[in-house]
Formats: C-alpha cells, sequence, structure tokens
C-alpha cells in the first residue's frame, strides 16, 4: 500500500512552514483517502497539538485554518487568541515571494567589528504586501532572530520557535536605514508613502534614529556618472534629496546619496568613499541612539 501523500507542492507547503514557523510538516488526514466525514477527521486528528486544515479548489486557490489548540469533542466553544484563516495561490506566490530576515556581520583586518548590519523584506503598496508593520516592529525590539522568512499576510506569532521572548540590548536595531532608488523617487505613491510614513513614526516612537540610503545616484545624473566626485553638486540629485526629505519627514542630512556595485569588477575609490560615508553618519547616529539611552537610565 502505497504511503498517503500531501497534495501541496514543495513551494506551498514551504509557505506555510514559514506562516507557521516551523520546520516541516506532518500530514495527519486527507479527505480524499480517509473519507470526507467528521467522524473520519476527528479519529486522525483529535489530540494532535496545533494543527493546520488545508483546502483546495479549481481555481488553484489553496485556503485553510491554523489552530494552536488540539481538536477534541468536547461539545463546548473553545478559545484560541492564535488562530488564523489564511488562503493564496500560485500566481501571488511567485509576484509575492518570501524573503529572509538576514544579519551580516563586517570584519575588518584583524576579524570582525562590533558592527551588525541587518537586511529585511522591502515595503511594497498592498496591505498584506512587503514587510509587515508588527514585523518590523518586532525586528527593532530583538523579537526575530536571523534567517526569519517575513511573510506579509502572517506576522511573527509570539509562539514561534523564531520569536525570541528576552532580547538583549545586542539583537535589538539602533539605526534604521531606508534604501531608495535615486531614479524611483518621483514613482512612489501615495500608498507606499504612507507606508513608507507609519514604519517611520513606529520607529520614532521607539527612540530609533533613522537614515534614507539614495542608491544609483549616477543613473540617476548623466553628469554624476561622468565623475562621481561630483554628486553632492548636482542639481538634480539634490532636488531628489529634497523630495525624499519631504516625503519621509526626515532631515536632509539624513539622505544619503551612494553608487552602486553593480557590474563593477574592480573596486572604486569613489564609489567606497560615498559607501564609507554611510557607514560613518550610521555609526554617529547609533552613538546618538546609546547617548539618549544611557541619558534617560540616569
Amino acid at each position: 500500500m502505497s504511503a498517503v501523500t500531501s497534495r501541496l507542492s514543495k513551494q506551498q507547503e514551504m509557505k506555510l512552514c514559514s506562516m507557521l514557523s516551523c520546520s516541516r510538516l506532518s500530514l495527519l488526514f486527507k479527505g480524499s483517502v480517509h473519507g470526507y466525514t467528521g467522524a473520519a477527521f476527528h479519529q486522525k486528528c483529535d489530540n494532535q497539538g496545533p494543527t493546520v486544515t488545508v483546502a483546495h479548489n479549481i481555481s488553484g486557490y489553496i485556503f485553510g485554518a491554523y489552530t494552536s489548540k488540539n481538536y477534541a469533542q468536547t461539545g463546548q466553544n473553545i478559545a484560541d487568541a492564535n488562530a488564523f484563516l489564511f488562503s493564496f495561490n500560485e500566481r501571488e506566490m511567485k509576484k509575492d515571494p518570501l524573503r529572509a530576515f538576514r544579519t551580516y556581520h563586517i570584519k575588518g583586518g584583524r576579524g570582525s567589528t562590533p558592527v551588525t548590519l541587518c537586511d529585511t523584506m522591502g515595503l511594497e503598496e498592498g496591505a498584506s504586501a512587503g514587510l509587515d508593520i508588527d514585523d518590523f516592529t518586532s525586528i527593532l525590539r530583538g523579537h526575530i532572530q536571523g534567517k526569519y522568512q517575513s511573510n506579509p499576510s502572517m506576522p511573527l506569532q509570539t509562539e514561534s520557535p523564531s520569536f525570541c521572548k528576552e532580547p538583549g540590548l545586542k539583537d535589538k536595531i539602533h539605526t534604521v536605514v531606508y534604501v531608495l532608488d535615486s531614479s524611483k523617487v518621483k514613482l512612489l505613491s501615495d500608498k507606499m508613502i504612507e507606508k513608507l510614513a507609519a514604519i517611520r513614526r513606529k520607529a520614532n516612537q521607539m527612540g530609533v534614529p533613522q537614515l534614507v540610503l539614495l542608491t544609483k545616484v549616477d543613473e540617476a545624473c548623466p553628469s554624476v556618472a561622468a565623475d562621481l566626485k561630483t554628486v553632492y553638486q548636482s542639481h538634480s540629485i539634490y532636488k531628489t534629496m529634497q523630495k525624499v526629505s519631504s516625503n519621509l519627514g526626515v532631515t536632509l542630512s539624513a539622505v544619503i546619496p551612494v553608487k552602486n556595485y553593480s557590474q563593477d569588477l574592480e573596486l572604486d575609490i569613489q564609489t567606497d568613499i560615498l559607501l564609507l560615508n554611510v557607514l560613518i553618519q550610521m555609526l554617529r547616529a547609533t552613538e546618538g541612539f546609546f547617548d539618549d539611552l544611557y541619558h534617560e537610565q540616569e
């Protein structure tokens, strides 16, 4: 007799695992095999701990429900604050790939430095797309561990293995850096600006300083492409910096222009100078964060 297997594809199972913050799923019940009856369902699923129920339709959608409580035929209503419903399809999965929260340690000539950079999923216009504001808050507070798979439709739950319940000061974010493509600043929609404003307000409430990394300045201005040293003399780059400052509500000095390494095979001193300036401004902002923290403690 062949083993009973799930209808979920590998990608679909990975998406569910990321939503549930688990490493794998174990199939308990399959209606087409065990029968579409309540008795058959309860025989296989009762008292199995947290479970996720999945259903498919002919349009390619997957629907489901998660509960952290045991299924049991008690005849009583069971309250579960962690329960939720979900739905997705293959097209949405291709448009909205999962993105891991990653940390990168900067190394110096004699080993690691005390500087750690964290990278998250980017923002998107939709209410259930891009980085979730609750996940952003958890990241700032140090609750999210490295390699956590962000899921726009379901923020990290406190009972998840990826949730750090007692983060230390080193686990928290001390400076937030937004990365914007300088050639696309004019294309920012009102919805995206509103979402950025909501994220910025959350960081402000927590006293975390914020900077803006304005990338690809060489693609936004021909004169800068010809001579990177003229980046702070370029009128068009200055106007773009002003627009970013106004839209995001940050000071002009917090908007830092840089050129990306993309097709370059060798290091370029002018590119490195701009990137080093970013790191210096990040360190200064972080020092300001700690100064404020120590003053509050005093």
